[in-house]
C-alpha cells in the first residue's frame, strides 16, 4: 500500500529555514516514531524521513541551560557544514513549465531510470532567483506535489507553505530502499513566480541516489508539456544534467588552485593527461570540477577556460593504451554547456589508466586563437560512488610543467574553497545547514523569552525583597512593643518584689526589734532574737541585690522547700508545711519557683501584720499541669477580702487567687497556677 507524506516547509530568509515533515498512512502500519533527529515509518515499505535533525517545536519544555547548550551545539555544527554559495555566470537552469493564471494545474516531469533500482534518497534542487534585498530565494517550487512510481503508486505527497519558497537548500526525501524504474514528480498546486506572480512549476535538478550513485544522472526526462528540442533554456533534460545553482564550498580543509595547461601552448598532438589508478579498478562515473577563475570580481576571463569543446575519456589496463576503451565522449559548443561540476555515468569498466584528451579548442571565444587547452579544479573517477582517483599520480608527458598550477592538484580532493565532498554528502550538508539556520532563530527567540522571563522574575524578587524588608521593620517594631511590655512587666514585678520581699524583711526586723525591747532584761531570751535580727538583716541585703538585678534572680533561691521553712521560722510562729509532687516542682523554671516563694512570703507577712495568729499551715501540691499553694492561719481573718499585694503577685505569675475562712477560725488563701508552658524542657 502506498504511504503518503505531507511536508510543510517553514522558511524565513534565504538559507535560514527549516522544514517539518509529517506522514499519513493509507493502511494499518506500526507506530510512527517522532524523534529529534528524524521521522521514520516502519512497515511493508519504509519511506519518508527528513535528513535533518530538528529540535522539537515545544521549546518551552527545555530549561535555560538546555536552550543555551542547543544554541552552542547548532553554532558548533554549522562550522563543519558546507556553505550556500550560488554560482554565477551562465549555464542551464533546469526545467520550467508554462505560466498560468491559476495555481490548480497538474504539471509533471518524469525520469526514466535505467532499470528497477533500490532508491535511498531523492533530492530536489530548487531554481533560485535574486531578491531585491540582495539575497536569493526559490522560484516556482510548487505549493503541493506528489511523487509516484511507474505503476502510479503514490510514494509521497508534499504540502508547503508560502514562506518555504524562500529556501535555497535542496529538499531531501528519504526513500529507504524502495524500488522503482521511473520517478514522476507531479505539481498539484503551483506557486507564484517571483517577478510577475503568475503560476509556474520549476525545478533546477532532480537526483536519485542508490547508495552513493546518482542513478538519475543524464537519464531521459519527459514532461506534461510538449517542449521542442530546440528549446535551449528550460528543457526537461536539464533536470538530470548534474547542473545545480551552487558552487561546492565546504569551507573545510586547505584550498587548492585548479590545474591548467600553459597558455599559448601549440602542439601538433592533442593535449592529454593520464591518471594512474595503480591497479585495474571497476569504474562507472566521472566528475569534472571546472576551473573557477575567482581571482577577480567580476571574472577577468570566461569561467569555462580549461574545458575543451570536444573531450574524449578513455580507459585502459596497459600504459600504452593499446587496449583502450572509450568511456565517454562529450562536446560542448559554448560556455553555456559548462557547469561547475560536470558529471557522467557509464557502464562499469575495469581499467587502471584513465586518459583525458582535448580534441577540440578551448571555449574562450574572446580570444581569436583556437589553441587547445585543458584543465580542471579536480577530477573524480568513481567506483561504486567512491572517488578512486584521490591522491593518484597524473601523467602528462607532452605538456610542460606549470609551476603555479601543478598536475597533482587534479587529484588532491580540494578546490578553491576547500575539501571536495561526494555529491550526496555535500547536498545533505546544505540541507542540514538550512535546517539548523532555520532552527537557530527559533531557539534564540525562546532563549530571549526565557531571559525576559528571568528579568521579570528578578523584578518580582526585588519587590518581594522590599516587602520582606518592610516586614522586618514591622517585626522589629513589634518586638520593640513586646520588649516595652516586658519592661513594664519587669517594673511591675520589681515593685511587687520591693513591696513583698523588702517589706517582709523590714517588717520581720521590726517585730524582732519589738521583742528585743520586751526581753532586754532577759539575756537568755534576747540572744536568739538578736541572732534572728542579724540573719534578717543579712537576708535583707540579698533581697536588695535581687531587686536591683531581676535578671539574676535565679541565683538567689536554690531550694523552695528549704526557703519556705527558713521563712516560717523567722516569724516565731507554730507552723506546718507539707509539699506533694516535689519531682514536678523540680521541673519548674527558677523564676516560677521564686514567684511561688514570694507569694508564700507575702501571705506570711499579711498573717504577721493583721491576723494576730499563733499558728499557720502551708500546703504545696504540684502536678504536671498545675501547682496549688494553700496558706491557712488561726487568726482573726481578713476584714477587707484578699489583700491587693496578693492579687498583684498572682497577676504577675498568671495565676488565680481566692480566699475562704479556715476551719476553726482564721483565713485561708488559695493560689492556683497552671504550669503547662512553664515546665522545663529537657533534651
Amino acid at each position: 500500500m502506498p504511504i503518503q507524506a505531507v511536508y510543510g516547509f517553514h522558511a524565513g530568509s534565504p538559507g535560514m529555514t527549516g522544514h517539518h515533515v509529517s506522514h499519513r498512512m493509507k493502511a494499518k502500519m506500526p507506530s510512527l516514531l517522532i524523534a529529534l533527529t528524524a521521522i521514520t515509518l516502519m512497515g511493508g515499505s519504509v519511506f519518508a524521513q527528513t535528513h535533518q535533525t530538528r529540535l522539537g517545536d515545544d521549546l518551552d519544555k527545555l530549561s535555560l541551560t538546555e536552550l543555551e547548550t542547543r544554541v552552542g551545539d547548532i553554532q558548533s555544527e554549522l562550522t563543519g557544514l558546507a556553505h550556500f554559495t550560488p554560482r554565477g555566470g551562465i549555464g542551464t537552469i533546469g526545467y520550467r513549465s508554462e505560466e498560468f493564471t491559476t495555481p490548480d494545474r497538474q504539471e509533471w516531469v518524469q525520469i526514466e531510470l535505467a532499470e528497477n533500482t533500490s532508491i535511498d534518497q531523492i533530492i530536489l534542487v530548487p531554481c533560485l532567483v535574486r531578491t531585491p534585498q540582495g539575497g536569493y530565494r526559490a522560484d516556482g517550487f510548487p505549493d503541493s506535489f506528489k511523487i509516484t512510481d511507474e505503476d502510479g503508486k503514490i510514494l509521497a505527497e508534499f504540502s508547503t507553505t508560502a514562506d518555504d519558497h524562500q529556501r535555497i537548500a535542496p529538499v531531501i526525501i528519504e526513500m529507504n530502499g524502495q524500488s522503482a524504474s521511473q520517478i514522476r514528480i507531479e505539481a498539484t498546486r503551483m506557486s507564484a513566480r517571483a517577478f510577475d506572480q503568475k503560476f509556474i512549476f520549476k525545478l533546477s535538478e532532480v537526483l536519485v541516489f542508490s547508495g552513493k550513485k546518482n542513478v538519475a544522472l543524464r537519464r531521459p526526462v519527459t514532461s506534461s508539456q510538449k517542449i521542442s528540442d530546440s528549446s535551449h533554456v528550460y528543457h526537461p533534460a536539464f533536470l538530470t544534467d548534474g547542473a545545480m545553482p551552487y558552487l561546492m564550498n565546504t569551507a573545510q580543509g586547505k584550498t587548492s588552485v585548479a590545474y591548467l595547461s600553459p597558455l599559448h601552448l601549440s602542439s601538433d598532438k592533442p593535449l592529454n593527461f593520464t591518471i594512474d589508478l595503480e591497479k585495474s579498478t571497476p569504474i562507472s562515473g566521472i566528475h569534472l570540477h571546472t576551473v573557477e577563475q575567482s581571482d577577480n570580481v567580476p571574472q577577468g576571463s570566461p569561467g569555462g577556460t580549461g574545458m575543451p569543446s570536444h573531450l574524449l575519456v578513455e580507459g585502459a589496463n596497459r600504459a600504452d593504451f593499446s587496449d583502450a576503451r572509450k568511456l565517454l565522449e562529450t562536446r560542448h559548443p559554448s560556455l553555456f554547456d559548462v557547469t561547475p561540476i560536470m558529471m557522467w555515468n557509464f557502464p562499469e569498466t575495469g581499467c587502471r589508466y584513465v586518459r583525458f584528451t582535448a580534441l577540440g579548442h578551448r571555449l574562450d571565444k574572446t580570444i581569436k586563437e583556437t589553441l587547445p587547452r585543458i584543465g580542471f579544479a579536480e577530477v573524480e573517477i568513481l567506483s561504486k560512488g567512491t572517488n578512486v582517483a584521490a591522491g593518484k599520480s597524473v601523467l602528462a608527458k607532452d605538456i610542460p610543467v606549470h609551476e603555479r598550477r601543478p598536475r597533482t592538484n587534479l587529484t588532491d580532493t580540494r578546490n578553491a574553497y576547500g575539501d571536495i565532498l561526494p555529491i550526496r554528502e555535500w547536498l545533505n550538508q546544505l540541507a542540514r545547514r538550512h535546517e539548523l539556520e532555520g532552527e537557530l532563530p527559533r531557539v534564540n527567540a525562546a532563549l530571549s523569552k526565557r531571559y525576559a522571563d528571568q528579568k521579570a522574575k528578578l523584578r518580582k524578587i526585588s519587590l518581594l525583597t522590599i516587602v520582606l524588608a518592610l516586614s522586618i521593620v514591622i517585626v522589629i517594631l513589634i518586638m520593640r512593643a513586646v520588649r516595652t511590655r516586658q519592661m513594664y512587666e519587669i517594673k511591675e514585678r520589681f515593685a511587687a518584689d520591693l513591696h513583698d520581699e523588702l517589706g517582709a524583711k523590714v517588717h520581720s526586723i521590726g517585730i524582732l526589734s519589738d521583742l528585743a525591747k520586751k526581753t532586754k532584761d532577759s539575756p537568755a531570751e534576747l540572744d536568739p532574737i538578736l541572732e534572728n535580727i542579724r540573719n534578717s538583716t543579712k537576708d535583707l541585703g540579698s533581697a536588695i541585690r535581687h531587686c536591683t538585678n531581676l535578671l539574676e534572680a535565679d541565683t538567689l533561691y536554690t531550694n523552695l522547700h528549704a526557703d519556705m521553712h527558713r521563712t516560717a521560722k523567722r516569724l516565731l510562729l507554730d507552723y506546718e508545711i507539707t509539699i506533694e509532687g516535689e519531682e514536678h516542682i523540680a521541673q519548674l523554671d527558677k523564676q516560677t519557683q521564686i514567684d511561688l516563694l514570694l507569694f508564700y512570703k507575702e501571705c506570711l507577712v499579711n498573717i504577721s501584720r493583721h491576723a494576730e495568729a499563733t499558728h499557720f499551715s502551708a500546703d504545696l501540691v504540684a502536678s504536671p499541669k498545675s501547682v496549688t499553694l494553700t496558706v491557712s492561719d488561726n487568726g482573726q481573718g481578713f476584714a477587707g477580702g484578699i489583700p491587693p499585694s496578693l492579687k498583684r503577685r498572682a497577676k504577675i505569675i498568671k495565676g488565680t487567687v481566692s480566699s475562704a475562712p479556715a476551719s476553726g477560725g482564721g483565713s485561708c488563701i488559695l493560689l492556683s497556677l497552671p504550669v503547662k508552658k512553664q515546665i522545663k524542657k529537657h533534651p
